[in-house]
């Protein structure tokens, strides 16, 4: 295996028909210890079964410049790190024609949860070898791509509150506080356009996953395997209306919950008289005003079989080779 280094892409040019052999890992080192041995097992697997892996220890950003010299020598591109870390790969790899696979490492892994990756090195490796490759479509949040979800409110300040180093160290943990923070602020209310009617809202969140912070359902009818968007408004209840709001999405139920609206969506524009706290991906996101499209955000991922034949069975995929 390559270390991060002066030659990280010192791999092999033999390919085997029908299994991929040389991987890049782009390893994010600022999404958290916890899937950092999952990593290196999954890496392991690989090597074992065959395939050359270079491990890259670095940002999302430095991939063009990897990229520049040897996409010819590569079958795919590894995201080791959260979601943040997979949207911002998925930015810089659409040009160059490779799969993204996932090794998930980061606090939440929604992306993860809605694509039922394995949890085993060993499953995770079977799959980048020889799992299906097929575009999934996000939106844009400002001109930037994202695929999970787009907020402005609520969960934006609980992001702009994290403490990002705690969280590498403790993971969940540290968003108790922020949360709390969060839940005893006054939020300004929100003028919300959905697809040119007007609302006012407390919370807007712009849906393209059925999973939200992990394994929570925010929306039954969205998913990245389902056509189009869902904005979802949370009307304001008060301090005590908004912790059963909170409580109504740890349970699943977040979608019955009074003063919650979900209407499906293709342009959302947000704006507020004063500077809101915004989020893409669970990563900060510059303050409103905020306008959400859906569109041409496209990532090729390699995906479970399961997945896949849900995904083309929706429409929303477009197959590639």
């Amino acid at each position: 295996m390559a270390a991060n280094g002066a030659q990280p892409l010192a791999v092999s040019h033999t390919p085997e028909p029908r299994m991929r052999r040389r991987f890049l890992f782009i390893h994010n080192p600022t999404a958290g210890l916890k899937g950092r041995r999952l990593v290196h097992e999954v890496a392991a697997a690989l090597t074992h079964n065959g395939a050359d892996v270079a491990m890259h220890t670095g940002a999302p950003e430095t991939l063009p410049g990897l990229l520049s010299v040897s996409t010819e020598y590569l079958d795919a591109v590894v995201a080791a790190g959260g979601d943040g870390t997979i949207r911002a790969l998925a930015a810089h790899l659409q040009p160059y024609g490779l799969p993204l696979g996932i090794v998930p490492m980061g606090t939440g892994n929604v992306l993860a949860h809605e694509l039922g990756l394995p949890s085993s090195a060993v499953g995770l490796a079977d799959l980048l070898l020889h799992g299906p490759a097929d575009t999934i479509h996000g939106a844009r949040a400002n001109g930037e791509p994202f695929f999970l979800m787009a907020g402005a409110g609520f969960d934006g300040e609980v992001i702009r509150r994290l403490d990002t180093p705690l969280k590498r160290r403790i993971g969940k943990a540290a968003y108790v506080k922020p949360v709390l923070q969060a839940l005893s602020s006054r939020h300004p209310p929100l003028a919300v356009v959905i697809d040119g009617k007007p609302f006012e809202a407390q919370w807007l969140v712009v849906a393209n996953a059925r999973n939200y912070g992990g394994s929570f359902v925010i929306s039954p009818h969205a998913g990245v395997d389902k056509p189009g968007l869902i904005a979802i408004l949370v009307f304001n209840a008060g301090q005590a209306g908004f912790l059963r709001q909170m409580l109504a999405l740890g349970s699943g139920r977040f979608h019955a919950a009074r003063g919650v609206t979900m209407l499906p969506c293709h342009t959302v524009t947000v704006a507020c008289d004063r500077p809101v706290a915004c989020q893409i991906d669970g990563d900060p996101f510059p303050d409103t005003p905020l306008t959400v499209t859906s569109g041409d955000a496209s990532v090729r991922l390699i995906l479970p079989e399961a997945f896949a034949a849900r995904l083309a069975a929706s429409g929303k995929d477009v197959p590639t080779p």
